[in-house]
């Protein structure tokens, strides 16, 4: 198991964050040699384990290539919206990052609020600068009404493309 960069496919060092590449030799008929999983982790720096194992260790997936946002060179995921967001009491557990064309010059939330909030241009104020301190990027915060996102049966649909891809 490694990473490496995944433009430049050099490979990183430990605890430096990436794309994993995996090597499985168990597999005797077609070993799969280097494979690019499209996983973004890190490969923990080495400890021998107290149980006694040797393998390196991989950090909590962050997410997958396909999911990187790119906002003006900023790379985001998902879930680095979410850990902002989640600091902000006021607000709901549902949002959507729209996408509404290829290249992106500022992030676009729509966010639940909670229904007890009564000023919500001083709730935007402060989402939209918990996510540029947080994030680093300029962002446009749009706040709906608890349970306006439209709910999904198996996993929330967080990112929203507005645009024809071609």
């Amino acid at each position: 198991m490694e990473t490496v960069n995944p433009e430049t496919q050099q490979m990183l060092g430990p605890g430096e964050e990436g794309e994993l590449v995996m090597t499985n030799l168990i597999r005797r008929a077609i070993p799969r040699i280097r494979i690019r999983i499209s996983d973004v982790a890190s490969v923990l720096p080495y400890e021998v384990c107290s149980c006694g194992r040797t393998h390196p260790k991989m950090s909590k997936v962050r997410g997958r290539m396909v999911q990187i946002i790119d906002i003006k060179g900023k790379k985001l995921f998902p879930i680095d919206v979410e850990e902002v967001l989640g600091t902000i009491p006021e607000l709901g557990y549902d949002y959507q990052i729209i996408l509404d064309k290829p290249k992106l010059d500022r992030l676009k939330l729509k966010v639940e609020y909670k229904p007890e909030v009564k000023d919500i241009p001083i709730l935007v104020k402060k989402v939209e600068e918990g996510i540029h301190n947080g994030l680093g990027v300029e962002n446009d915060v749009e706040l709906v009404q608890k349970g306006s996102i439209g709910r999904v049966l198996f996993k929330a649909q967080r990112v929203i493309t507005t645009y024809q891809k071609s």
